[in-house]
């Protein structure tokens, strides 16, 4: 705990690594129709992760 401001925080967060199963699932799913937030939604994700799988091999997100 921050003594000066009475917060709790993490020194190290802990990085949640998805599977290649999963993203290559969230890409599929936004291909065929679903928004990036039913995605997330579904895979209980933050939408920036799906959005960023997405640009990376190349879909758009809207």
């Amino acid at each position: 705990m921050c003594l000066d401001y009475k917060k709790t925080y993490t020194i190290d967060p802990k990085r949640i690594r998805y599977s290649e199963e999963t993203k290559a699932e969230a890409i599929a799913e936004y291909e065929s129709g679903l928004s990036v937030r039913e995605i997330a939604r579904k895979h209980n994700m933050c939408k920036g992760n799906v959005s960023n799988w997405l640009s990376k091999c190349g879909g758009e997100t809207g």
